[in-house]
């Protein structure tokens, strides 16, 4: 769920802002920029948390990057200035790398070699359910409410993944697939 979560942040933007152009006062073309600097600033993270990710506890890593990424994807419906909006989606991608690189580190930690592949095989498939499910939901929900109600819907989504890994012990997930 988290990374399903951490890949809809990701990817729902760019299909949104033609919606979102309007209320910002932009041309669709700037949706570019807007995706890129969330992607630019996930580099950077992945590249930084290189550094630091072992010695950090996991558990609190991924719980602090859902907030942060709930809260920042909650205000997005309230900004009015682009250049804001680029500032937000930017730091939103610094923890959405963060999240990413440390669910998978926690993944690699806690899973015997011999299932590494299978369950790593099984975390992106996050990444095709977003594009065959998660999308199109989030595109149907901004078309026939308001494009703000996806930016809602996804941070309570965020907030959900932080109760279920803030309740489950993280050995809990191992002995579930043993």
């Amino acid at each position: 769920m988290v990374q399903f979560t951490n890949a809809l942040e990701y990817m729902m933007v760019t299909p949104l802002f033609p919606l979102m152009a309007d209320a910002l006062g932009q041309d669709v073309s700037q949706a570019g920029y807007v995706a890129s600097s969330y992607t630019f600033a996930s580099v950077i993270a992945g590249l930084i948390g290189f550094f630091f990710l072992d010695r950090l506890p996991k558990k609190r890593m991924i719980i602090v990057c859902l907030i942060m990424i709930g809260l920042l994807t909650s205000i997005i419906p309230a900004i009015k200035i682009f250049s804001l909006l680029l500032l937000i989606r930017f730091v939103t991608g610094l923890f959405g790398g963060i999240l990413l690189a440390t669910a998978m580190v926690l993944l690699l930690d806690l899973i015997p070699e011999a299932m590494r592949g299978k369950m790593i095989a099984l975390v992106l498939t996050a990444f095709p359910l977003v594009s065959i499910a998660g999308l199109p939901f989030i595109l149907w929900l901004a078309e026939v409410w308001q494009w703000q109600l996806a930016f809602y819907l996804l941070a309570s989504i965020c907030f959900l993944s932080v109760c279920l890994c803030w309740c489950r012990p993280i050995k809990y997930y191992y002995k579930c697939r043993q």
